[in-house]
């Protein structure tokens, strides 16, 4: 990518700003979300209450990055980063070291996987708030839905898990390939927010903090209303 004048140069060196800190909180956030949500799951039953936690992050979390990606800042947009199949086609030599070229944003192949993370780990977590354990464990929405439609929601929940752990695991080694491989460091920059030897007419503006603080404050409480005035879970379960 080209760097321009004298000017871009020194910033780009310095670090150009590409992230920002919705996305930066999303991205974190969810990782320590679903690691805390798998641990509890499998500590056992003492924890529960952490796992309901977990996954409450994790869809808010999920809402508000969806948000994020049609009113945020620049390469925070889906409309920026997801291609149709021409574009990720003709993107497939630029996982190979002799052909690639560090981009800004994500890769049209990086892209769908970030769509498909989101739609699995939302679909997770919604499942989650209904699900049973067939014991005395229930999701804290439960009681919106009928005992039958729960129990199908628990197998969907349990199902999900094994395709998230399929999902990032190939997530990860798609992020040490491009730092240790093509050389490219994706991680850092979703630390810092910037990114180094990219022109500065590339990068954003501004951080888009207050924006997406807000957008996260809204969803949670919204989260929180219908959690709050959800009917008593049925007692048969209590059994």
């Amino acid at each position: 990518m080209p760097i321009g004048t004298a000017t871009d140069q020194r910033s780009s060196e310095s670090g150009v700003r590409v992230w920002d800190v919705g996305v930066r909180i999303g991205h974190w956030g969810l990782v320590l979300a679903v690691i805390g949500s798998f641990t509890t799951h499998y500590v056992g039953d003492r924890v529960f209450w952490l796992h309901v936690w977990c996954g409450y992050v994790v869809l808010t979390l999920i809402i508000s990055r969806s948000i994020w990606g049609v009113i945020g800042t620049r390469y925070a947009r889906f409309a920026q980063f997801v291609r149709g199949p021409r574009a990720v086609w003709a993107s497939r030599l630029e996982l190979f070291p002799r052909h690639h070229r560090p981009m800004v944003g994500h890769t049209p192949v990086g892209g769908w996987m970030i769509l498909l993370l989101l739609t699995v780990l939302g679909a997770q977590a919604l499942t989650g708030l209904f699900a049973n354990d067939a014991v005395i464990e229930t999701g804290p929405l439960m009681g919106y839905v009928s005992m039958r439609l729960s129990n199908r929601l628990s197998q969907w929940h349990e199902w999900l898990s094994f395709l998230i752990i399929a999902l990032v695991t190939v997530h990860v080694l798609a992020a040490f390939y491009y730092r240790w491989v093509l050389r490219d460091d994706v991680i850092t920059p979703l630390i810092t927010g910037k990114k180094r030897h990219v022109a500065a007419t590339e990068g954003i503006p501004s951080a888009g903090a207050w924006g997406a603080l807000a957008i996260l404050l809204l969803v949670a409480a919204v989260l929180a209303w219908l959690i709050l005035r959800a009917p008593a879970a049925p007692d048969l379960l209590m059994g």
